[in-house]
């Protein structure tokens, strides 16, 4: 407009140089801007600059754009958790992540879904914790995928519940062959969860093309509900081309007592062992390194500070089934004077692990050395993940054994916080009896022990312990003086617990932790 481009080049020049002058011309515009003061030049233009901005957009039309109707939502299947419960959720989401993954589990145990207002903090959670995601994926219903499909960083969302997950349906089939790869990887393990078969075929036609990376996630994943049924994929995977994808299949070949792997690893073995007429266990250790182990997953190189026959040996009897051995107490005392006793158990505690074998691991750890505080941490995190195989009675058995073995009860209240396990109502009891101990003996000199103890029993002991835990909370101040340097972390221990109890109150769950397990 020509009066517009007029005003911003007097405007430009400065009115002392240029002196603004009326606009002429006919119609509304011209004489608004005629009615202005023009002897004040500053204001006026100010003035003349207003209307003319007012004039160009009286009357105008907005842009026109054909926008695509968005496709409604699914109807929901399952109901809105209650407003209690959504109550803590939203605290949990907002102040204590740490909760969520039982609370979440529990939600969909009983097939209920989030309220819809939480859905896009939830999702945002997910987006900072992966961890979380296949937590937060079955609570958020219907909505939450149709949200999910919606903002970029939420399309983790769309893989959804396991009851209403159809591969086979044109967006799950999208996401499968265009989506992220960590969509993919979190739509393959829901896809393994819901059909093994369909789910390892559907590798088989997409392994080809994936990139290594992907592949070694995708090997991954086929741990989620494994069995034999995988096991002529991953022995043809053991020649991938790639050798962090070769590592993965081993690692799942192992773990399958029947698979080609380790019944070649059995044979390997058969050759070294004879028995003598006292029944004593003879091995021998391999002397030379065959070249058909490396496919095995038997490296020729060995860590420093190992011999390499010991090596070669432990890592046979760590991938051959543990059912060649017979009976594991048989077993474990017919080896008790043997040369190569320690890597042959050694090797049976990384079988039982992959074996899962709670029979194996019950003996090991009647035999075993147990660290104390500060001692071997590779023992004691083979320690943790024998313990997690067996039943909570057996489980907790052993460490109430190590309790009257332990001088001092802090060493042994560090190994029950290593420990990720729930424990039984009773158990619970003992743990509170020790951590009552501690803050009343050793007061302030055990106080960033005494913390990370609180922190994690609060999300471990059994809830129906809170309102034993207020009661022993409330007597320590009249036992010890240093009350003040715990008693926030009391009262966060005794509001989780609190927490946890309405959970499992409010869905029914049987609080017998030996039931649920």
């Amino acid at each position: 407009m020509e009066q517009w481009q007029t005003l911003v080049a007097t405007a430009l020049m400065g009115t002392g140089r240029q002196a603004p002058t009326p606009p002429t011309g006919e119609g509304a515009l011209a004489t608004t801007l005629s009615q202005l003061d023009w002897s004040q030049p500053e204001q006026a233009i100010l003035g003349a600059a207003g209307a003319i901005a007012l004039h160009q957009a009286v009357g105008q039309q907005p842009q026109q754009q054909d926008w695509q109707p968005i496709e409604p939502g699914s109807t929901e299947h399952f109901p809105i958790i209650a407003p209690s419960i959504a109550r803590h959720l939203e605290t949990a989401i907002d102040n204590d992540p740490e909760l969520l993954p039982e609370l979440l589990t529990l939600i969909a145990q009983t097939q209920q879904r989030i309220p819809e207002r939480l859905l896009p903090r939830l999702l945002n959670l997910g987006q900072r914790h992966t961890e979380l995601r296949h937590h937060i994926t079955p609570v958020i219903g219907q909505r939450g995928q149709w949200l999910a499909t919606r903002k970029e960083n939420w399309r983790y969302g769309r893989v959804g519940d396991i009851q209403s997950f159809n591969p086979n349906a044109p967006e799950a089939q999208e996401l499968w062959h265009n989506g992220r790869q960590s969509e993919r990887l979190l739509f393959f393990q829901r896809w393994r969860e819901v059909d093994p078969d369909g789910a390892r075929a559907a590798l088989a036609t997409i392994w080809p093309k994936a990139a290594a990376r992907e592949r070694e996630g995708l090997t991954q994943i086929l741990e989620t509900s494994l069995s034999m049924a995988d096991e002529p994929f991953l022995e043809a995977a053991l020649d991938d081309r790639a050798p962090s994808v070769r590592k993965a299949v081993v690692q799942l070949l192992i773990k399958l007592p029947e698979s080609r792997l380790c019944q070649r690893m059995a044979t390997r073995l058969h050759q070294l062992q004879a028995s003598d007429q006292q029944g004593l266990l003879s091995v021998s250790a391999p002397k030379t390194y065959e070249p058909d182990w490396e496919r095995d997953g038997l490296p020729k190189r060995v860590p420093a500070k190992r011999g390499e026959q010991g090596w070669w040996l432990e890592q046979m009897v760590a991938a051959a089934p543990l059912d060649i051995w017979g009976d594991p107490a048989r077993a474990m005392a017919a080896i008790a004077k043997g040369r190569w006793q320690h890597e042959l158990r050694a090797g049976w505690e990384l079988a039982a692990q992959r074996q899962k074998r709670a029979d194996w691991a019950d003996v090991i750890l009647t035999q075993i050395n147990w660290p104390i505080a500060g001692g071997n941490q590779q023992k004691r995190r083979t320690i943790r993940q024998l313990l997690a195989l067996l039943t909570p009675s057996r489980r907790e058995h052993h460490l109430q054994a190590q309790l009257s073995n332990n001088a001092f009860h802090g060493d042994w209240l560090e190994l029950m916080s290593e420990c990720a396990n729930q424990w039984t109502l009773a158990f619970s009891q003992v743990v509170l009896e020790q951590l009552t101990k501690i803050m009343i003996q050793r007061g302030s000199t055990r106080y960033s022990a005494v913390r990370s103890f609180l922190d994690h029993f609060r999300l471990t002991l059994h809830p129906d312990l809170a309102p034993e835990v207020a009661q022993a909370v409330a007597e320590l101040p009249a036992k010890t003086n240093s009350m003040h340097l715990f008693e926030r972390h009391c009262f966060k221990l005794i509001e989780t617990l609190t927490i946890r109890r309405e959970f499992w109150q409010h869905f029914q769950v049987g609080l017998d932790i030996e039931e649920k397990s």
